[in-house]
């Protein structure tokens, strides 16, 4: 439970009240896993995707900690193939 503030306004009167939020908490193990599945399934924890009272305009309080990251399973044609460019001007 994490305090968080609201502000309530009534009659140009402003008082705040504590309100407890519930932080949900996923875990993913990414030990030889593909990057992309990973990726797609932290992001649908992020929005909230796998809950019953899904709502597009509701941002869910949850936190995705990936462990294992350094065990990523990237095919060496990804690794050889893939380029990254910057046009910013900046070297």
């Amino acid at each position: 439970m994490v305090p968080r503030w609201r502000l309530l306004s009534s009659f140009n009167c402003i008082s705040m009240i504590e309100t407890k939020i519930n932080i949900k908490e996923y875990l993913i193990d990414a030990q030889g896993k593909k990057l992309g599945r990973i990726a797609s399934k932290a992001a649908s924890y992020l929005m909230g995707k796998n809950r019953l009272d899904f709502a597009r305009n509701i941002v869910p309080s949850v936190r995705v900690k990936i462990e294992n990251t350094s065990k990523i399973f990237v095919t060496n044609k990804k690794m050889e193939g893939k380029i990254y460019k910057s046009y910013s001007g900046i070297s």
